[in-house]
C-alpha cells in the first residue's frame, strides 16, 4: 500500500526490523561485561595458579633443605627419626617423608621408600645437587642431598589447599565489579552521545513529515550526528521555502482559472449570440426568398391585373410560398422543440421496412434500389412513436436528393458490443466534400441547391438520435459513397 500522503507514514512502526539502539545497546554492553569477567578470572586463575605452584615449589625446597641441614647436624639415627616425626604432623599435608643415610640406613615417617632408585633419588647421592619435580599438577616432590651423604625426600600433595582457592572470590568479585563499572559507564556514554542525539534526530524528523515545515533542532552531538542534524535542518527550512511558493503558485493558479472561467463564459455568450445570429441569417435567408415572391404577388393582386386567370395563377403562387415559409417554419419548431410522443417497442427490421415502403411511391425512388439487412434475432428498439421512422426517411429523401437519379440505397441494423443497436444509411452517391462534413449537422447548412432544402433535416436527426440516448455521425464510405449511422438503445 502506497500512502497518498508523507503524513500517513508511521516512522515509529518499524515491522520486522531489529530491535531499538537502546536495546541492542545494553545488551551489548552486558555480553562484553560477562566475556571480560569469564576472560579475567581464567586469566587470574591461570597466573594464580602459576604463582602458587612456584610458591609451594620453594617452601617446599626450604621446608626439606632446612631438614636436610638439620639432618645432618643429628648424632644418630634415633636423633633424625626424632626429628622427621616432628615434621610429620598432619596439617603439613606431607605424602612422603624419609631419609636414606650415607651408609644406606632408610628412616621412614611417611609414605614408601622406593626399592629403585629414581631420578631425584640419583641426582641427590650421585652428583649431590637438589632435584625439584612436579607430578600432574598434584603432587611438589623435593629430594635434596644431605651433608655427610645421603639423601632427603619430601612430597608434598597439592590436592585439598584448591591452589587458589582462597584468593578466587576475590577475584571474580573484582572482575564482575570492574566489568559491570565500564559496561555501566560505556552504556551511560553511548546513551548520551548516541542514542539521545538519534531520538531528537528521530522526533524532529517525525515533525518535519506531520508538516511542522521549518522546524530545527538544535543538536550537540559527535560531529557526525550534529551535521547530520544540520542537514535535517536545512531540509525543514527548504521545505518550507518550497511550502510557502507553492500557495503562491496555487493562489496565482486559482487567479488564473477564475480569469479564465470568466473568458470561458465570454465565448460562450459569443457562441451563443453567433449561433442566434447564424440562424436569425438562415431564417432570414430561407425565408427572404418566398417572402419577397409573396409581396411581390400581393402588390400585383393590389393593383387590379384584370385578368381572371393571371390572379388566380398569382394565388396560386402566393398559396406555394406561404406554404414553402410554414414548412420552414415547422422544420425550425421540429429542431428546436421536438414534441413527446407514445413509447412503444418495435423490431430494427419493422423500423427499416417502414421507412422503405413509405418512399417507394415518391418520386425519384423509382429509379434507386433499396434494400434493409437486419437480423430477425436483434433486440428491439423503445421509441417516441415516430421518431426512428422520421429520422430514417429523413436519411432516404437525403440520400436521394445526393443521387440525384440511378443508384443503390442500402438500410442496415447490427448490435454492437456496447450493447446498442446501429443503424445505418448507406448510397453511391458521391460522397462528402471535406468542408461539408464537418459542418453537416449545422441548422442551415445544405448541399442541395437554393430553394431545396432548408438544411435542417440532419440538425433535427441529431437532436431526436441525441434525445433518443445515442450519437450520429456521417462519413464517406472507402468504396464510394456516404454513410449516415446513428446509435440507438435496446429495449432491455
Amino acid at each position: 500500500m502506497e500512502p497518498s500522503d508523507i503524513s500517513d507514514l508511521d516512522l515509529g512502526a518499524r515491522p520486522g526490523l531489529r530491535r531499538g539502539l537502546w536495546a541492542e545497546t545494553a545488551v551489548t554492553m552486558a555480553a562484553g561485561a560477562v566475556g571480560m569477567v569469564l576472560l579475567n578470572a581464567a586469566l587470574f586463575w591461570l597466573l594464580g595458579t602459576q604463582l602458587e605452584l612456584e610458591r609451594r615449589q620453594e617452601l617446599t625446597l626450604a621446608s626439606a633443605s632446612g631438614l636436610a641441614a638439620q639432618m645432618g647436624m643429628a648424632q644418630n639415627a634415633q636423633q633424625q627419626k626424632e626429628i622427621l616425626g616432628a615434621y610429620s604432623a598432619p596439617g603439613l599435608n606431607l605424602e612422603q617423608l624419609w631419609l636414606q643415610s650415607g651408609n644406606g640406613d632408610v628412616v621412614v615417617e611417611v609414605g614408601a621408600w622406593p626399592e629403585t632408585p629414581d631420578a631425584g633419588l640419583k641426582a641427590a647421592l650421585n652428583m649431590e645437587r637438589e632435584h625439584v619435580e612436579v607430578q600432574r599438577r598434584q603432587h611438589v616432590q623435593v629430594t635434596v642431598p644431605v651433608s655427610g651423604g645421603g639423601a632427603l625426600r619430601m612430597q608434598v600433595g597439592l590436592d585439598g589447599h584448591g591452589m587458589v582457592s582462597p584468593g578466587l572470590g576475590l577475584v571474580l568479585s573484582f572482575s564482575l565489579g570492574s566489568g559491570m563499572v565500564l559496561a555501566l559507564g560505556g552504556f551511560v556514554l553511548v546513551r548520551r552521545r548516541l542514542i539521545l542525539p538519534i531520538q531528537e534526530i528521530t522526533a524532529t524528523t517525525e515533525r518535519i513529515a506531520g508538516g511542522a515545515f521549518g522546524h530545527t533542532s538544535e543538536l550537540k552531538a559527535a560531529r557526525e550526528l550534529g551535521d547530520l542534524a544540520g542537514a535535517l535542518n536545512v531540509l525543514s527550512v527548504s521545505l518550507a521555502g518550497y511550502r510557502a511558493r507553492t500557495r503562491a503558485q496555487v493562489s496565482d493558479l486559482e487567479q488564473a482559472n477564475q480569469e479564465l472561467r470568466a473568458a470561458q463564459e465570454e465565448l460562450i455568450r459569443a457562441a451563443r449570440l453567433a449561433s442566434v445570429g447564424a440562424l436569425a441569417a438562415g431564417i432570414a435567408h430561407e425565408v427572404g426568398n418566398p417572402l419577397a415572391a409573396v409581396v411581390g404577388y400581393v402588390e400585383l393582386l393590389a393593383d387590379g391585373v384584370g385578368d381572371e386567370g393571371l390572379e388566380k395563377d398569382l394565388l396560386a403562387r402566393t398559396q406555394k410560398e406561404v406554404g414553402r415559409i410554414h414548412g420552414i417554419i415547422r422544420e425550425l419548431l421540429d429542431y428546436a422543440r421536438p414534441k413527446p410522443g407514445r413509447r412503444v417497442e418495435r423490431s430494427p427490421q419493422e423500423v427499416l421496412q417502414d421507412a422503405l415502403d413509405t418512399v417507394l411511391p415518391l418520386p425519384g425512388f423509382r429509379e434507386i434500389e433499396l434494400s434493409a439487412e437486419a437480423s430477425p434475432e436483434l433486440p428491439l428498439v423503445v421509441e417516441e412513436e415516430g421518431r426512428l421512422h422520421q429520422v430514417l426517411l429523413n436519411l432516404l429523401l437525403n440520400a436521394r436528393d445526393a443521387l440525384d437519379g440511378p443508384g443503390e440505397v442500402r438500410l442496415q441494423a447490427v448490435l454492437q458490443e456496447d450493447g446498442l443497436l446501429r443503424f445505418s444509411c448507406m448510397d453511391t452517391g458521391p460522397g462528402f466534400s471535406e468542408q461539408v462534413l464537418d459542418q453537416v449537422f449545422e441548422p442551415f447548412v445544405s448541399t442541395k441547391a437554393a430553394g431545396k432544402g432548408t438544411g435542417l433535416g440532419l440538425a433535427t436527426c441529431q437532436r431526436i438520435v441525441e434525445l433518443g440516448g445515442g450519437q450520429i455521425q456521417a462519413l464517406n464510405r472507402p468504396e464510394g459513397g456516404a454513410e449516415l449511422r446513428f446509435t440507438w438503445p435496446a429495449a432491455d
